[in-house]
């Protein structure tokens, strides 16, 4: 029901340099049997699309690495995609798709969970709304179909909004996050960084912008590097006895 979408398309880079926009965006489209079939009951064609997609990608591949290269500094966002989408709007047909096979996904998960236990909550975590890109690779978020408000009465109830910057980027986006799901039927929480160069006594700070924001949902992020200072600054914040995980 999902496509794949490799993370090698969504990156900024390749080996030899900064890839090509266009290229970055074909590239995570998926033209498998399964997918070309459950478009066809959408009434898409990805036969043809297919065909498209490998002639614009041809377009992309005949423009010299040095040029791509000489304006990495221009070509770091999706600032060009816009125009993109207006010149070949069949583009947007798969990505509204790919929204369309997640919703499927989520009200069959919502399923098969209730019929085993009734009350789990299910969530989804996403990157922020308007700070796209962690770490190095920078991925495009809409094109993962990530979309706060296509979300907002999904078979969720929880969207986690995963903010690893400072206190200003975590309120403007827990904002942004809260706008997009306004009248829907999802919650969002906010998760700040506790870990990198984040100090203990930062996270009073991180947790106050997130309520600010409009939540009082907030998640202290650490994958596995929570150490005992940290952990003792969550407690102080929440004012609970918090455990890492292991």
């Amino acid at each position: 029901m999902l496509d794949k979408i490799p993370q090698a398309c969504r990156e900024q880079n390749a080996f030899a340099g900064r890839m090509e926009p266009m290229l970055r965006t074909l590239g995570s489209f998926c033209f498998c049997p399964h997918c070309t079939a459950e478009a066809k009951k959408a009434g898409i064609d990805l036969t043809v699309y297919r065909e498209r997609s490998l002639a614009l990608a041809g377009q992309a591949l005949n423009i010299p690495q040095h040029l791509i290269n000489a304006q990495a500094d221009e070509l770091n966002g999706d600032t060009e995609i816009p125009l993109l989408l207006l010149d070949h709007p069949w583009i947007l047909e798969i990505l509204r798709f790919r929204l369309d096979c997640i919703h499927r996904f989520l009200d069959e998960v919502r399923a098969r969970v209730e019929a085993k236990r009734k009350g789990v909550i299910l969530s989804m975590a996403f990157v922020p709304p308007a700070k796209i890109g962690h770490d190095a690779s920078s991925p495009r978020a809409w094109l993962a179909a990530q979309s706060y408000a296509a979300y907002k009465n999904a078979a969720v109830d929880l969207i986690h909004n995963v903010v690893h910057w400072d206190a200003g980027i975590v309120e403007y986006n827990t904002r942004r996050a809260l706008n997009a799901v306004a009248g829907g039927t999802v919650d969002i929480c906010t998760h700040i960084r506790a870990y990198g160069s984040t100090f203990p006594d930062d996270l009073p700070g991180l947790a106050a912008a997130v309520q600010r924001g409009g939540t009082d949902k907030v998640g202290y992020f650490c994958y596995d590097l929570m150490n005992e200072p940290m952990l003792a600054a969550v407690n102080r914040a929440t004012g609970k006895q918090a455990t890492a995980a292991r």
